[in-house]
């Protein structure tokens, strides 16, 4: 009887996972989210996962190759605190500072990638004086700043393909070290003297 009480229970939680006719329900790569204060198991099919923070995480069909569980944290992160990322890129760095303006939220998916880009909508506090909503964008642990659209003045929106911890934040500032010309810009050249990528 306790086995038939948890099938029954798993049914009810695994959408598009076969639970029918008596039949266990479907092998999964992965278990739930150890840690994690919500999680969801989503299929190849895509789907979204709504946390109690107001947080949404979008999935497109085909961003998965098979039933992975998705699970989002909140981690405590001092709002409109200064913090710098560097993103290795080729031979260089890229330094962004930047001022965290909300709660910072851990996105894991048991180690797998996501085929396409999934999108993140996350609440924010008011930007710092001198800047404005339009200024604020999601940033990735791993990325740096993501591509980003601004949903209302409390929600930002952002798309990776990479799960990491991710937050709300402003840029006030950005470098990038070079070793050629390579790790630049567009247009841009490599400073012999400070290694720094400029376009003068």
């Amino acid at each position: 009887m306790p086995r038939l009480s948890s099938f029954v229970l798993l049914c009810g939680l695994f959408v598009d996972t076969a639970c029918s006719g008596g039949t266990s329900p479907a092998v999964l790569p992965q278990g739930p989210i150890a840690g994690a204060s919500t999680w969801q198991l989503v299929s190849p099919n895509g789907g979204t996962i709504n946390t109690a923070d107001d947080v949404t995480i979008t999935v497109p069909a085909g961003a998965l190759t098979e039933p992975t569980f998705i699970g989002v944290t909140r981690s405590v992160w001092p709002s409109y605190s200064p913090m710098s990322i560097d993103i290795a890129k080729g031979g260089g760095v890229s330094e962004y500072q930047i001022i965290v303006i909300g709660r910072a939220y851990d996105l894991d998916a048991g180690g797998t990638a996501f085929a396409q880009p999934i999108t993140i909508t996350i609440p924010f506090d008011s930007p710092p004086p001198g800047w404005s909503t339009a200024n604020v964008v999601v940033v990735g642990s791993a990325d740096g700043p993501l591509p980003s659209t601004l949903v209302d003045q409390t929600h930002v929106s952002g798309q990776t393909s990479k799960a990491s911890r991710v937050f709300p934040g402003v840029i006030t500032g950005f470098s990038m070290t070079c070793a050629t010309a390579a790790d630049c810009a567009s247009g841009q050249r490599c400073d012999n003297g400070t290694n720094l990528c400029t376009g003068d």
